[in-house]
């Protein structure tokens, strides 16, 4: 009889040990999955040759379970939010719109008004602010942090997190270097718009001849001339 017990009790403590082995079998796989699958989303990001359409099916895969899949989405989603935000700002810098704004072409199409110049102007600076900040509070440990403060996660996880995607990489020079590109071409638009509201004030004494813009006095061509030169001296 007691043989029987004692078989018993091994077997059932061999099927508890061969379940707790199976669980942590499986929570190691996972995690492994979860880590190179970040790893290589932060690697192909920063590939210059990075196939957006192929970049955005990846994200838009979740390859874990359980909690891992938890971090993992929120890991996704974050660099969905970063791409989109980065994708703004190259929308508006690959236009020529904002190259265009002291053409005489625009001149003719859009004076002596000028709305949809400054409507534009308006709207480009809006753009490009919103997406220089956006990308440096992308770049901060809180706004990472935010994508599972939520989910209510053992501390394990959220430790692996912090671990496999924030890092300790310093993100200061790509920060300096989109502020100092962004903010150039700002300026620029700042200092274009001073052209066109001076063109809009004086709307009755200037008029195009073929290529060229001309004024009524030489007062108004100096002006002019020096706001225009304002516009090129610190590109």
């Amino acid at each position: 009889m007691m043989k029987k017990v004692f078989l018993i009790v091994g077997i059932v403590l061999l099927l508890i040990i061969g379940v707790i082995v199976y669980f942590v079998v499986t929570d190691l796989q996972q995690e492994e999955i979860f880590i190179t699958e970040i790893t290589e989303i932060v690697e192909s990001s920063n590939s210059e040759d990075l196939d957006l359409d192929e970049f955005r099916e990846r994200l838009n895969t979740i390859k874990t379970r359980g909690d891992y899949a938890v971090l993992e989405k929120a890991a996704k989603q974050y660099f969905k939010d970063v791409l989109d935000n980065n994708m703004a700002i190259q929308e508006v810098l690959s236009s020529n719109n904002w190259a265009n704004i002291l053409q005489v072409q625009n001149y003719i199409s859009d004076g002596p008004e000028f709305k949809n110049t400054k409507q534009y102007i308006s709207e480009t600076k809006t753009k490009l602010e919103e997406g220089k900040n956006k990308y440096v509070e992308f770049l901060t440990d809180e706004k990472m942090m935010s994508y599972i403060d939520d989910k209510n996660l053992d501390s394990y996880y959220t430790d692996l997190y912090k671990q496999y995607f924030i890092g300790e990489e310093d993100n200061s020079a790509d920060i300096e270097l989109l502020e100092q590109s962004l903010d150039s071409i700002i300026s620029y638009l700042d200092k274009a718009e001073d052209v066109i509201d001076f063109l809009i004030e004086n709307k009755g004494n200037w008029e195009i001849n073929t290529d060229r813009i001309l004024f009524s006095n030489e007062n108004l061509t100096n002006e002019y001339n020096n706001l225009l030169n304002a516009v090129y001296e610190d590109m």
